[in-house]
């Protein structure tokens, strides 16, 4: 059975069925391994042939699909070659140790000429993403500095950050500073990411738009004082002092979040000034109708002798 075996895996070996062989082979010294008085030596010479072969096959397919362009098959096959060179400790032929950098080299060139197209067809995000990449692989593998790639790598850095500069611009005009805001971070992100050189118009970009968000800013927080200086307004015609008083804190406190806008607050703090008598007064009769509602006697008694005294007060 042995040899019968032994047969079979050399007639698969020449005919190069060396996956087959292997597993042939495998039988055999599993039987040949429980006979302690049979020879094993032929089985094992014919199973590093095998092994020698299919490793040989691997490293055949990783050319091939490299050749074919094919550089993900590539990938797979190569690491298909490099696990079984490791699991069996094979000697390679030399060959094996330049397929990786072939496969690299190969994607250089293929990320770089994908760049070139993005870039024709203004598809600036996604031809930086490819110029970076092939950038990666030249530092990565120590290639000579290509200087048409770091023309092409820093030409689309800059087109891409003008568009993102765009954006910002477009989403100040409409009033979306938040989103104004994210864009101007994401390009100050950029400039560091790609070292990217500012030239003239980048720099009058960002100046503009800085302008715009501030000038922005400052029209809605202006917006939103005079909002709550005229409820405050509101409220005091109303009688309501508490509200109005709350209407005039809020619009201080709009000015003071926005202090480089310079919002002038000087009729508001004089005007919740004055209400202020009117504020204590209002907050007094809360009290006393919740004394009378919790039978606080001698809580409503105090509070609404306090109320007395201050209701002989003519400003109230």
């Amino acid at each position: 059975l042995f040899d019968a075996f032994l047969n079979v895996a050399g007639k698969q070996i020449a005919a190069e069925r060396f996956d087959s062989a292997v597993y042939t082979l495998d039988i055999a010294i599993k039987i040949c391994s429980t006979q302690p008085q049979m020879e094993c030596q032929n089985a094992t010479i014919l199973m590093l042939e095998a092994r020698k072969g299919l490793l040989k096959q691997f490293v055949q397919k990783t050319q091939s699909a490299i050749s074919s362009d094919q550089l993900f098959s590539a990938l797979q096959w190569f690491d298909q070659a490099e696990n079984f060179l490791y699991k069996y400790t094979i000697e390679p032929d030399p060959e094996f140790h330049n397929l990786l950098l072939d496969i690299q080299k190969k994607r250089y060139s293929n990320l770089i000429g994908e760049g070139k197209t993005q870039l024709s067809q203004k598809d600036f995000r996604n031809a930086v993403q490819s110029f970076e990449r092939a950038n990666e692989i030249e530092k990565k593998y120590s290639y000579p500095e290509n200087r048409e790639l770091k023309i092409l790598y820093d030409s689309a850095a800059k087109e891409y950050l003008k568009t993102v500069l765009l954006k910002a611009d477009f989403e100040a005009r409409i009033n979306n500073l938040a989103n104004a805001r994210m864009y101007v971070a994401q390009s100050h992100a950029m400039i560091d990411r790609y070292t990217i050189t500012q030239d003239s118009l980048t720099d009058k970009m960002f100046a503009s738009l800085n302008e715009k968000i501030f000038s922005k800013e400052c029209k809605n927080a202006q917006t939103q004082y005079d909002i709550q200086f005229n409820t405050a307004h509101k409220f005091i015609a109303q009688k309501s002092f508490i509200d109005a008083e709350n209407a005039f804190t809020k619009a201080i406190e709009i000015s003071n979040t926005n202090a480089g806008c310079q919002i002038n607050t000087r009729n508001a703090i004089n005007e919740r000034q004055n209400i202020l008598k009117a504020v204590d007064y209002q907050r007094l009769l809360i009290k006393i109708n919740k004394d009378i509602a919790n039978d606080q006697f001698s809580e409503f008694i105090r509070n609404y002798t306090d109320l007395t005294n201050r209701s002989e007060d003519d400003s109230i």
